[in-house]
């Protein structure tokens, strides 16, 4: 397989995780109305629970899913300490979400090995630059993104969330409880960085408490490209930033896979400052 081909595949996997936690954001911020910055860090949580859990089962099916369950139900107990009681709250929001996220970054670090890289056992990640293992991390993230949609689509669940997230009220004289769908986001949302996160640990095949507030960047410009509140935006964002930082890497130099992500924001927020794809929402707890 050539080099350009070898970097498609690798794009397109980059592209399905990125597109898990950016969906994972623009979901939640559409049902509950908040901006969840901790939520890369969420994803790193899910990725430590996939690395304990295939220490004992070598299976990255079964680390997804446990990573996937812990982080649903971090979600939940994020709401109810947290935002449940952050109502109208306006930018303090976000300065919790920014405080969380300093707070499960610290926890991590002093868990794990004081931060210190930790590797996933070959047994796992195996020849991680194979094609058939590329497909593999690819049909998880397309499956998990499947998933999802079809609960949205097809649930009575589903359809609850989709009419909260057009309009609270509206919902509300529909006899829908917004209260729990709000809720039910979070704990949905969690899951998906959750099951991102495992994904992504594998992809890099080592993980640190510290990459959250790397990929965070990521996942802000990919749903400023998109749109707040959109997901066909969310998840054509993630493939354009994933394809155009696999290929800077290749032919250019790692270094400016930072300097593309920056610069996209830059660019979006000068020329398309609701996105491509914008929901307008107002931002509440």
């Amino acid at each position: 397989m050539s080099l350009f081909t070898t970097q498609i595949v690798n794009s397109l996997v980059l592209g399905g995780v990125y597109a898990l936690l950016s969906i994972s954001l623009t979901f939640l911020y559409s049902v509950s109305g908040v901006l969840q910055l901790a939520q890369a860090d969420v994803m790193v949580v899910g990725a430590y629970c996939g690395y304990l859990t295939t220490l004992l089962v070598p299976n990255l099916v079964v680390g997804v899913l446990v990573g996937t369950l812990v982080t649903g139900l971090l979600g939940l107990a994020i709401y109810e300490g947290i935002f449940r009681w952050m109502r109208n709250s306006g930018h303090l929001i976000l300065v919790a979400g920014l405080a969380l996220s300093s707070l499960i970054e610290e926890s991590l670090k002093v868990i794990f090995l004081s931060g210190h890289p930790v590797a996933y056992g070959q047994r796992v990640v195996g020849n991680g630059s194979s094609l058939g293992f590329q497909l593999l991390l690819l049909g998880l993230a397309v499956a998990i993104g499947a998933a999802f949609q079809i609960f949205l689509m097809r649930s009575r669940w589903g359809r609850a969330l989709r009419a909260t997230a057009d309009d609270h009220e509206t919902a509300r004289l529909l006899g829908i409880p917004v209260n729990l769908m709000v809720r039910l986001s979070f704990v949905i949302s969690s899951a998906l960085a959750g099951g991102a996160g495992v994904l992504l640990a594998v992809i890099f095949q080592y993980i640190t408490p510290f990459i959250g507030g790397q990929i965070e960047f990521t996942a802000v410009a990919v749903i400023l490209f998109g749109g707040l509140g959109s997901i066909p935006g969310a998840i054509i964002g993630s493939f354009i930033l994933a394809t155009s930082q696999v290929f800077a890497t290749t032919y250019l130099s790692s270094s400016y896979q930072d300097a593309i992500t920056f610069g996209l924001i830059v660019l979006i927020l000068v020329f398309r400052p609701k996105g491509l794809f914008s929901v307008s929402r107002e931002v509440r707890a």
